[in-house]
């Protein structure tokens, strides 16, 4: 199944890097020594700032994970493989 071929380049792009994890979070960044730390910025104490955490978890983006999850796709998202590999989503 192609999941971005209704998708322009940036969309694609950002599905690709979100799905592989090869990502602009400190998880990712840390690997790389591009960060001091893969722990989340806005959560701190010890919680890595994941794809996971970005879209299931982190409280600091509640409100928009609830206008898009429940809102627009008429669903509460609780995996992350449904949210990344689901063309509904």
């Amino acid at each position: 199944m192609d999941l971005t071929k209704d998708l322009d380049r940036k969309e694609s792009t950002l599905l690709t890097q979100l799905r592989t994890g090869h990502i602009a979070l400190n998880s990712h960044l840390f690997c790389i020594r591009r960060s001091e730390t893969p722990v989340c910025p806005r959560c701190g104490n010890l919680v890595v700032e994941s794809v996971r955490h970005l879209l299931l978890a982190c409280p600091h983006y509640q409100n928009e994970r609830h206008i898009h999850f429940c809102h627009k796709l008429q669903r509460k998202a609780e995996s992350l493989s449904y949210l990344l590999s689901s063309p509904d989503a």
